[in-house]
């Protein structure tokens, strides 16, 4: 279901050692019950396991406890959209069997409230355009990964607001 395929081994180290040094630059989290009590179910589209390890390790020290699964493939995603319920999907643009459209594509069709944050080496800005334009939350390059957790903060909170809204559009209306 995983597999640990590197395309352009020279790039991935390139990119794992920026992303090493943007993560080293992280402040550790204080262990207070607020911070470590915010549950995450996290679905990672990646094909590399050091990439999604982490991914995994930055959301951790943001204060997050997470529940996710990687996968790498159309039929995997599938099957973990349909198994369970995701806060946030994350997903690599382009590997050996998938792509962040297709993912992009398979999310809005079976869990379309679900937002989807493309997290890539890769630094096409017309690529990255096309992606947000197409429904991708943000565009977070690998070695700015540190700012995945305001970003996902951010859409929690926005989420958390939309359903509250519309809890008392509900209400009013009865």
């Amino acid at each position: 279901m995983f597999a640990d395929v590197r395309t352009r081994p020279d790039d991935t180290r390139t990119v794992n050692a920026a992303i090493t040094r943007s993560a080293s630059r992280l402040t550790p989290v204080e262990e207070s019950t607020d911070q470590l009590d915010r549950p995450l179910r996290l679905l990672i589209v990646e094909d590399s396991r050091d990439d999604a390890d982490l991914l995994l390790s930055v959301v951790l020290r943001g204060g997050f406890g997470v529940t996710h699964e990687v996968v790498d493939n159309s039929p995997a995603m599938r099957a973990a959209l349909e198994r369970q319920d995701w806060d946030v999907i994350t997903s690599d643009v382009s590997m050996p069997r998938f792509s962040a459209p297709a993912a992009m594509a398979l999310a809005r069709e079976l869990r379309p409230h679900v937002p989807v944050f493309i997290v890539s080496g890769e630094t096409d800005v017309d690529d990255a355009a096309t992606l947000i334009r197409d429904g991708a939350r943000d565009f977070i390059q690998k070695h700015e990964l540190p700012r995945l957790v305001p970003a996902i903060e951010r859409t929690m909170r926005e989420t958390q607001a939309r359903l509250e809204y519309g809890a008392a559009l509900a209400r009013w209306l009865q």
